[in-house]
């Protein structure tokens, strides 16, 4: 998996690119985490080209968004049409965090 990470200054967009498996949950929970750790604004997550997420990283997702939150800030995640939209609505993560199909719907948000 690839994670690209860019700072602007009403929001940090973070895009995950690939297979969020095992093996890049291992490899990317740390650098992930110090991004969305002490972030107080909003983050989009844009799993756009994403083509797999595994349940520890939506878990990895869920503390995260719960992080910011009780800081002050807020989390959106840009899906599209696809597997990992519909595992992340499956597991009903679209009630606790919004979700949106561009980036720019998640700048708006």
């Amino acid at each position: 998996m690839e994670m690209q990470v860019e700072n602007h200054d009403d929001y940090t967009l973070i895009k995950l690119i690939g297979r969020f498996d095992l093996e890049a949950h291992n490899q990317h929970e740390m650098r992930f985490s110090a991004h969305t750790a002490t972030n107080s604004g909003k983050v989009i997550l844009d799993l756009s080209e994403l083509e797999l997420i595994v349940s520890l990283s939506i878990g990895l997702l869920v503390s995260s968004s719960k992080a910011i939150k009780g800081r002050g800030g807020k989390m959106v995640i840009v899906t599209a049409p696809g597997v990992v939209r519909d595992t992340l609505e499956m597991m009903q993560l679209n009630q606790a965090i919004d979700m949106v199909e561009s980036v720019e719907d998640a700048i708006a948000a």
